[in-house]
């Protein structure tokens, strides 16, 4: 018996576990997907298949493992240790830490270690992106400002000289070219002042944060 005679039969197995996929949360693969790669991998092990015994049976086993081996993959293997832990109680909340954070040991290997590939895995449906995506970037942090703060602390200090070419290249976006031909002959050397500029912003920002 060949795999595409075989095929209404492993359809079938295959369709009858249905409803043991019920991994909601993984919302770029359904049912349909995990079937394929089900069927693909009864392809690649079909030399395996005695044809003197039942074949629902055999494919009955690989579908099953299949499901428990993609669940593991796509999910068990990256969740939170809280959610397989007997100290978690249904609030949200540890019975030996309480809050859920990296007190416990276990959390924070999972933190440091899993939760990346938690948040890959397990993608935010599109309508929710604009509100849930980490808190908005633009709420915790104000680059805006924090490029006014920077450019006020660097003139305090800088000479009037040196402010003036710091104002032309990374405030007025004045073209390199064009500012050195401003500035008198003794003073285009332009890339003096661009390193002190750098190291002094460096060294600002630093003390800053």
């Amino acid at each position: 018996m060949t795999y595409e005679e075989a095929y209404p039969v492993i359809h079938q197995e295959v369709e009858k576990r249905r409803r043991k996929w019920q991994l909601k949360a993984v919302t770029w693969m359904d049912y349909d997907d995990v079937s394929q790669l089900i069927k693909l991998h009864i392809y690649k092990k079909w030399s395996y298949y005695d044809p003197e015994k039942p074949l629902a049976p055999w494919v009955a086993r690989i579908v099953c493992n299949q499901l428990s081996n993609l669940l593991r993959n796509n999910y068990t293997n990256v969740i939170s240790p809280c959610n397989k832990c007997v100290c978690a109680l249904a609030d949200g909340t540890c019975e030996i830490y309480g809050v859920r954070d990296n007190s416990c040991p276990l959390y924070r290997n999972w933190f440091y270690n899993k939760k990346s590939a938690y948040d890959i895995k397990m993608p935010l449906p599109l309508c929710h992106h604009s509100s849930e995506i980490d808190l908005h970037l633009d709420e915790k942090y104000n680059i805006q400002y924090e490029i006014e703060e920077i450019n006020r602390i660097m003139k305090e200090h800088l000479n009037d000289r040196e402010w003036n070419i710091y104002k032309l290249l990374y405030i007025d976006n004045i073209e390199e070219s064009e500012v050195i031909k401003s500035l008198p002959q003794k003073y285009r050397q332009i890339q003096g002042y661009k390193n002190k500029f750098y190291q002094l912003a460096k060294e600002l920002i630093h003390e800053k944060h």
